[in-house]
């Protein structure tokens, strides 16, 4: 935005600059006594057609700059009162259809270990393992883990004729990194790829400070409970028999 305002006085003193280069002449003959005051007449310094082709040229780019620069703002004001908010809820979500996974006979939602990374800051950011656990009653799924951010729950619903699910993740306040963690929650949202046998899709955040969405992944690892081990870090757990 800044590039463009100074973009736009560059060209104003261009125009400025070209006008007066355009009055240099025509000065001479002393005589006449013209009148002065509010009768004077306006002459204009562009006296060549190149001159008043250039100030026509800088002004008509000087307008398109500016609204530029308005649609920009615009974009901007819009991108701050609605990013980090998915466009639908996770009941519509995970109920709309994905052709390429309707009737398909892969069960992907398995109780275990998953790994899971989201795209953040120009960079993937590859999380520690968590465990998810789908009940087939209620379609819900519950879970918990812990990242960089800090330690976290998980609850959300699931759709086995769609393939997709909504998940709602719950950081825990003053756990992990206190400048990224405020306690706040994560929407997000995948659907099963068929291909790469891994949920892919998007998470949603909206903070007091911070409001942002992008790419979220998510691959089964293997069917154990986790463990915490004396360095804090999870570890897949013994299958209890």
């Amino acid at each position: 935005m800044h590039i463009i305002i100074h973009i736009i006085l560059i060209f104003v003193l261009l125009i400025i600059i070209v006008q007066s280069q355009g009055g240099g002449g025509g000065g001479g003959g002393g005589g006449g006594g013209g009148r002065s005051g509010s009768n004077q007449s306006y002459v204009n310094p562009c006296l060549t057609f190149e001159c008043e082709l250039a100030v026509f040229v800088l002004k008509i780019v000087g307008v398109l700059l500016a609204g530029v620069a308005i649609v920009w703002a615009i974009r901007s004001r819009i991108r701050q009162c609605t990013g980090g908010k998915p466009p639908v809820d996770n009941t519509a979500f995970i109920n709309q259809n994905s052709r390429q996974n309707v009737n398909s006979q892969n069960d992907p939602f398995v109780d275990g270990i998953w790994s899971s990374r989201y795209f953040q800051y120009n960079k993937w950011h590859t999380s520690n393992q968590l465990s998810l656990s789908f009940n087939r009653y209620s379609y819900q799924v519950s879970g918990e883990g812990t990242d960089e951010i800090g330690s976290y729950t998980i609850d959300g619903i699931f759709c086995m004729k769609t393939l997709r699910m909504g998940l709602t993740k719950i950081y825990q306040a003053r756990t992990g990194d206190l400048t990224e963690n405020f306690g706040h929650t994560v929407t997000i949202q995948l659907i099963w790829d068929l291909k790469r046998n891994r949920f892919k899709g998007k998470w949603y955040t909206q903070t007091n400070k911070y409001r942002g969405e992008d790419k979220f992944e998510l691959n089964f690892e293997a069917s154990a409970p986790l463990i915490e081990t004396n360095n804090r870090t999870w570890q897949p757990g013994i299958p209890v028999v």
